[in-house]
């Protein structure tokens, strides 16, 4: 059917079963939004929210605002959780996180039994327990690295990088996998006498962005640890204007580089003593 409106021709469809679908503007909820509060945390755990790192037992955090969770000391605790985790309306987006012990925590806390004595060698401790993951450990001959908020292992390209599996070698050798498709990296026993029966070792040399992923170690039994590497090109501001009579020594001003300061007899430091470059390129 058609219709006239004023010289405007409309077309009018009707059928025995007319169907009409109205859309109506959502009402905009202006309902304050409830306040995320993490508490009781693990106390191994490291809270930064917006560049600052959090050490309170309490913390409260605005609707829609995110924090990033990573384990004291890199590598010998595995995060249990989500690193990242958003408030919504009082609720968190993710599973509240817990840090694991690995082998080298393990060895020195946990119960073993009488044939699980800890194995001694030229005065080191050499991981026996094989129902833990492992702890992984990195080493830099050469180059520089920082610790990002979410447990990733900032590497400055160019870099030599070490990571060591700590397991024990009579219990078998651990398998180390990787996400990257880069290369095939090094792997086995350490050489040197006082490792090689405890660090089953990967080696990136000369560490370039194509690196970047995830560095699994997983022993026979099938417990796992892993490390994000990440590969980023980071500089922090060149260090100016230092006031005598304070000394400095500057590594450089690379991710990971260190600035250490110093007054003579009769002056008192304020501040900082050791400045790091972090992967945000900012000194802390």
């Amino acid at each position: 059917m058609s219709v006239n409106f004023n010289g405007l021709w409309l077309v009018v469809f009707i059928s025995a079963s007319l169907i009409i679908s109205v859309c109506y503007a959502k009402k905009e909820d202006n309902t304050p939004k409830q306040e995320c509060k993490l508490e009781g945390l693990h106390p191994l755990l490291i809270i930064t929210y917006k560049n600052i790192t959090i050490s309170a037992d309490k913390i409260t955090i605005a609707h829609g605002e995110r924090v990033t969770v990573r384990c004291r000391e890199l590598g010998r605790y595995k995060l249990i959780g989500d690193p990242f985790l958003q408030c919504r309306n009082g609720e968190w987006s993710g599973k509240t996180p817990s840090c694991l012990p690995t082998t080298s925590i393990s060895n020195y806390t946990g119960k073993m039994t009488e044939g699980d004595k800890m194995v001694m060698k030229k005065n080191c401790e050499i991981p026996v327990e094989d129902n833990v993951p492992p702890t992984i450990l990195f080493g830099l001959p050469t180059g520089s690295a920082a610790i990002e908020p979410s447990g990733a292992l900032a590497v400055f390209p160019g870099s030599i990088l070490h990571l060591e599996c700590l397991f024990a070698r009579r219990m078998g050798n651990p398998e180390w996998t990787w996400t990257s498709t880069f290369r095939q990296y090094l792997t086995g026993w350490a050489i040197a006498s006082s490792e090689k029966d405890w660090k089953y070792r990967l080696s990136i040399y000369y560490v370039k962005s194509q690196d970047s992923g995830v560095y699994t170690c997983s022993t026979p039994k099938g417990f796992a640890n892993s490390i994000r590497i990440h590969v980023v090109d980071v500089h922090c501001p060149t260090l100016t204007s230092i006031a005598p009579p304070m000394s400095t020594r500057i590594q450089g001003t690379r991710m990971g580089h260190k600035a250490e300061f110093e007054c003579p007899d009769g002056y008192r430091l304020e501040g900082m003593r050791v400045l790091s470059c972090q992967y945000n390129g900012q000194y802390l």
